[in-house]
């Protein structure tokens, strides 16, 4: 799947936050992420964000060679290289050729992130055992999902912050949350 455009919205009647993705060829793919999942899913996302920029993502762990502040500092500049590529002022396109995985946004209850090598991450949401999804993303796009996540959460006011800094345990070569 070639994503074209990617959105993350508060809708305050849900609670949750609404993502789409505009694929190249038309289709739209919708999701939701709750307060619960955003929660826990930050952890990871900033621990395989590090992974991807300082280490080896076939081991999971970030290189020893990079310690303390040079690894945020590192992956600070790595978002900001990844960031200044990204078009935010580009209005979302709503209408869609087709909806793949049905009208209704599916409701994901566990997300595993494999990174992968060349810098990718492996995003798997899944509903339940048979439906979901997978995205591929690049360092820019994971990024950019990544400060839309921030944003939307900060308009939610659901009483935390995401923050870059955050702490995240320990991972191996992939990590999953439900």
């Amino acid at each position: 799947m070639n994503i074209r455009q990617l959105q993350v919205t508060f809708l305050s009647d849900h609670d949750r936050l609404l993502a789409r993705i505009n694929t190249q060829d038309g289709a739209q793919l919708r999701f939701w992420l709750t307060r619960r999942l955003v929660q826990r899913l930050w952890p990871g996302l900033v621990q395989v964000t590090e992974t991807i920029t300082l280490g080896n993502p076939s081991t999971g762990r970030p290189s020893a060679a990079v310690v303390g502040d040079a690894r945020g500092m590192m992956t600070e500049m790595a978002r900001e290289s990844a960031l200044s590529q990204a078009d935010f002022s580009t209005p979302f396109e709503g209408e869609a050729t087709s909806l793949p995985l049905g009208e209704e946004p599916l409701l994901i209850t566990r997300v595993d992130l494999i990174p992968q090598a060349g810098g990718q991450l492996r995003l798997a949401l899944r509903q339940d055992e048979t439906r979901g999804l997978e995205i591929n993303m690049s360092d820019q796009l994971m990024h950019a999902f990544c400060t839309l996540i921030q944003k939307e959460v900060e308009k939610a006011g659901w009483g935390f912050k995401l923050d870059w800094a955050d702490e995240a345990p320990a991972a191996g070569a992939s990590r999953s949350l439900n």
